[in-house]
């Protein structure tokens, strides 16, 4: 009711200036989508995707009727073949629109009717029944999920400290060798020797 109080108010108020009215009215719908979008007021998902089909077509037409007046404006008025294509098509998306409308609204009203005779109980006490079993499937995976989450956050703990094991075992190699620089000399010194006292050995025994 608030929403077409403040339509018709963007359109009594400002019919003098259309190009302002049709703003509001449109800055209207796009707040009554986002609010609709964010809340999803009615229990039956199918209602609400048809108030919000609703709300799509409306705005559409809003922003359509900018376009009509730029095109059909006495003073400049649009007359070539590009212009009349789109002032065609825009109408004719309008109308195929309201009829879509119409169409899903006998639709749903015929499914809650039909439902409400077969079932043999209240609309909305069925509707309260079927989101509880959907909530549960929901939970149940919800469930497999955290336990995928739960493995997936484990194996990549697991590698983590994998990673910084590794990581501390070159990290203390570095620091022994930097601790000891003498011992790669200390080792050359005494290789050097070992392979002279071979040369050596070898020459006495070729001469022998």
């Amino acid at each position: 009711m608030l929403r077409k109080i403040l339509i018709m108010a963007s359109f009594v108020f400002f019919s003098d200036m259309a190009e302002k009215a049709w703003f509001l009215g449109s800055a209207v719908m796009v707040v009554s989508m986002t609010i609709h979008a964010a809340a999803k007021p009615y229990e039956d998902s199918l209602i609400d995707w048809c108030e919000f089909f609703s709300l799509v077509s409306t705005i559409f037409i809003f922003q359509s009727g900018v376009v009509f007046k730029v095109l059909n404006d006495p003073s400049h008025p649009q007359t070539s073949e590009d212009a009349r294509t789109l002032s065609r098509v825009l109408e004719t998306t309008a109308v195929y629109l309201l009829l879509s409308n119409v169409i899903v609204a006998v639709y749903i009203e015929v499914r809650v009717l039909r439902l409400s005779q077969n079932s043999g109980e209240d609309y909305r006490v069925m509707l309260l029944k079927e989101n509880r079993e959907a909530a549960k499937a929901e939970l149940a995976n919800l469930d497999e999920e955290i336990e995928e989450a739960t493995e997936k956050a484990a194996a990549r703990d697991s590698v983590r400290v994998a990673v910084k094991e590794w990581e501390h075992g070159q990290s203390t190699a570095v620091e022994m060798e930097q601790a000891n620089p003498m011992a790669d000399q200390d080792d050359e010194e005494t290789a050097i020797p070992n392979q002279e006292d071979k040369k050596s050995k070898k020459n006495k025994t070729g001469k022998g």
